[in-house]
């Protein structure tokens, strides 16, 4: 961040489409073996990838006060919107359409996840601007 303010959301947005390129590439891979696995963990390791920094984000553009409750409304917003819905979407696409298919679907999440994050770089500096610095002092 030294150098590029809007490395966090540009980090981020790279976790997003690394994770999308590895996911494509296993579901391509169907005849399974080691190719197929390993791109499926490298994968899994790349979905992550990008919470930190754009956890972070968020309690860089909130005033220090609401950090706590950002962090909470962050946190809530992940489990409610990917960690409880991801399986059950997938599942009834894999239903309707054959698990390969619910895979690619939801492997568009990550393209999606991109665009958001690289949307939202192009902003990082404006909105945290606007935050209220406060200055911590220590009490005698």
């Amino acid at each position: 961040m030294k150098k590029v303010l809007q490395a966090r959301l540009l980090v981020a947005a790279i976790a997003a489409l690394l994770t999308a390129a590895l996911f494509f590439g296993g579901i391509h891979f169907s005849s399974g073996g080691a190719l197929q696995y390993g791109l499926f963990l490298l994968g899994g390791v790349a979905s992550i990838a990008w919470a930190s920094s754009a956890i972070a984000v968020t309690q860089d553009v909130v005033h220090p006060g609401l950090r706590a409750m950002s962090y909470a409304l962050c946190v809530i917003t992940q489990n409610l919107l990917g960690s409880s819905l991801g399986p059950i979407v997938t599942g009834a696409l894999s239903d309707r359409y054959g698990i390969t298919t619910a895979l690619k679907i939801s492997s568009l999440a990550a393209i999606t996840s991109f665009i958001a994050f690289y949307c939202g770089s192009r902003f990082y500096k404006k909105d945290l601007e606007k935050v209220e610095r406060v200055t911590l002092t220590a009490e005698n």
